[in-house]
C-alpha cells in the first residue's frame, strides 16, 4: 500500500505528460453519465441542454491558454455539472493533481459521497480507472480519490492543513462566497489554494464559481470585475437581434413582463425583446440559448469572466 505522499508525487510526474486534443466539453458529451441518486434529469449528460456551459468547459481544457475562469451565477443553473465533468476529464483525458474545495469540510464530503462517487460508479470511463472506496487506502477516501497518473483532493475552506505540501495543477472553487474569511491567521483560504497551483505556471486550471453575496464584499464579485467579463447573448426569435437577458425593471420597454390577477398572483409571464418588442415565450428560451454567445467586455483581459443570471434558465428548470 502506498501512502498519500507517493501518490501525489507519482501524480505530479505523470501530470506533466503532454496533454490530449479532446476538449472537456467533448469528453462529456461523449463518456458522462448523471447519476440516478442526484441528478434530476439522469442518464447521458449533453451538454445542449446547457449550451452556455460549453465555452467555460473548453476554457478549462489543458489545450486552451487561459489559466483562470471565474463564474458569477445564480442558483441551479448547472454548474456543479461543469466541475464534476472537469474531474471526469481529468481522471480519464489529461491526468494530474485535482483540488475541489467547497466553504466546509461537510459540504466536501457530502459533494462526493451524493454527486462525485455516483458519478464514478455510473460513468463507465471512471469506474474501472477511479478505485472504490476503501477506508485502510490512503488513495482513496471519502476526500482523496485516487486514478492512474493523478489524485483528487476535496477540502473545505476550514481545513488549512489540507492546503499544506500540496502541489496542484487543477483547481475548482465552488460557492467561494460561502469560504471562511481567514482560517487559523494564514489568511484567505481561497488564495492560499491558489499558490498551491504555483509549480504548474502555464500550465495551471483555476475554476471559482460562486453565486454572489453582499456586493462590495463579494469575492466572486471581485474576481468576475478583474475578468474580461462575459455576457451571454441570445437572438431574439422575432428580429434576430443578439442581446443580454436583463430583468428590466419597472416602466422598461424590455426584460421581464408579467399580469397578476386581482390578488397579485402571477398568472403570465414572458420576455420583451429590447429591440423590435415582441413577445418571447419560455418555449423560444432552447433554441435562443443554443444559437447564444458568451460576448467579452474588456477582450483584452487574460482572465475569462462569466456573468449568468436565472432569466437563462433552461426550460423545465426552474
Amino acid at each position: 500500500m502506498r501512502d498519500g505522499g507517493t501518490i501525489h508525487l507519482n501524480a505530479f510526474a505523470d501530470g506533466l505528460r503532454p496533454d490530449p486534443d479532446l476538449s472537456v466539453t467533448e469528453w462529456a458529451d461523449q463518456w458522462r453519465m448523471l447519476p440516478k441518486k442526484s441528478s434530476s434529469e439522469p442518464g447521458k449528460y449533453r451538454s445542449s441542454r446547457t449550451p452556455y456551459v460549453r465555452e467555460i468547459m473548453d476554457a478549462l481544457s489543458p489545450s486552451s491558454g487561459i489559466q483562470d475562469v471565474v463564474v458569477m451565477k445564480a442558483t441551479q443553473l448547472g454548474f456543479t455539472e461543469v466541475g464534476n465533468n472537469w474531474f471526469g476529464y481529468v481522471a480519464d483525458a489529461s491526468p494530474g493533481p485535482m483540488m475541489m474545495i467547497f466553504p466546509t469540510s461537510e459540504l466536501a464530503k457530502d459533494h462526493s459521497k451524493q454527486k462525485l462517487q455516483p458519478t464514478i460508479q455510473e460513468t463507465p470511463r471512471l469506474k474501472d480507472k477511479v478505485k472504490e472506496h476503501r477506508t485502510r487506502d490512503s488513495g482513496n477516501t471519502i476526500q482523496t480519490k485516487e486514478f492512474p497518473g493523478g489524485i483528487l483532493f476535496l477540502s473545505g475552506s476550514n481545513s488549512s492543513a489540507f492546503f499544506r505540501s500540496k502541489s496542484i495543477r487543477f483547481l475548482f472553487l465552488d460557492d467561494i462566497d460561502g469560504f471562511e474569511a481567514d482560517i487559523g491567521g494564514e489568511g484567505d483560504p481561497a488564495e492560499l489554494a491558489k499558490r498551491r497551483t504555483d509549480t504548474y505556471g502555464k500550465r495551471k486550471k483555476i475554476l471559482e464559481v460562486s453565486t454572489p453575496t453582499i456586493k462590495g464584499i463579494s469575492r466572486i464579485e471581485r474576481s468576475f470585475l478583474e475578468s474580461d467579463q462575459r455576457y451571454f447573448h441570445v437572438p431574439c426569435p422575432f428580429c434576430g437581434t443578439y442581446q443580454r437577458l436583463e430583468w428590466g425593471g419597472e416602466g422598461a420597454d424590455f426584460g421581464l413582463k408579467f399580469t397578476r390577477d386581482p390578488a397579485g398572483k402571477v398568472m403570465e409571464a414572458w420576455y420583451e425583446c429590447a429591440h423590435c418588442h415582441r413577445r418571447i415565450d419560455e418555449h423560444h428560451k432552447t433554441d435562443m440559448l443554443e444559437r447564444g454567445r458568451w460576448i467579452p467586455t474588456f477582450p483584452e483581459r487574460l482572465k475569462r469572466g462569466y456573468q449568468l443570471s436565472s432569466l437563462y434558465s433552461p426550460l423545465g428548470w426552474v
